[in-house]
């Protein structure tokens, strides 16, 4: 994509407000954390997906409309049990912590909302940012409360150019 489509959704958004609005967290019956003295063999899993935008046109009887681009990602971490031998085998899956959440930014150049190829870019190219802090924290929070293995998340999101 276009580093100038990118700088033209930079240029004309403004964050708004992150919302969790999904949570899931469970641990293996068959897995007990705090009996496990040895967590080297755990292997981990993370997810970053950008599941989809919307744009809402918020309206008012005595105001102009005021446009709002949202973002839906999906962020996860799995603990998983390696498999020895066979590569095609499902890993053994020991606990899961997923979220999903809204990022929300006001449209500050009008004309920015028909720019489909700009909001995308910068969904997927900014967006991770903006909620990552949460994201880490809340995973943190997680794996303390339910007795996992500490899994620290980079201090920004890797960003694939696919």
């Amino acid at each position: 994509m276009s580093e100038s489509l990118l700088r033209k959704a930079q240029d004309g958004l403004s964050l708004l407000d992150i919302q969790m609005h999904r949570f899931d967290g469970w641990v293996s019956e068959d897995y007990e954390p705090r009996a496990s003295s040895d967590d080297s063999g755990i292997a981990f899993q993370t997810k970053k997906l950008v599941k989809s935008t919307s744009l809402l046109e918020i309206t008012g009887s005595e105001v102009e409309a005021t446009y709002i681009f949202r973002v839906d990602i999906d962020l996860g971490v799995r603990y998983t049990e390696p498999v020895s031998g066979d590569e095609e085998a499902e890993p053994c899956l020991l606990a899961q912590i997923e979220a999903s959440y809204y990022i929300d930014y006001t449209i500050q150049a009008v004309d920015l909302k028909d720019n489909i190829d700009a909001l995308e870019e910068f969904a997927t190219k900014n967006s991770p940012h903006h909620v990552w802090s949460f994201w880490r924290e809340y995973v943190d929070s997680q794996t303390s409360r339910m007795r996992l293995p500490k899994f620290l998340l980079p201090m920004v999101p890797r960003i694939n150019d696919d």
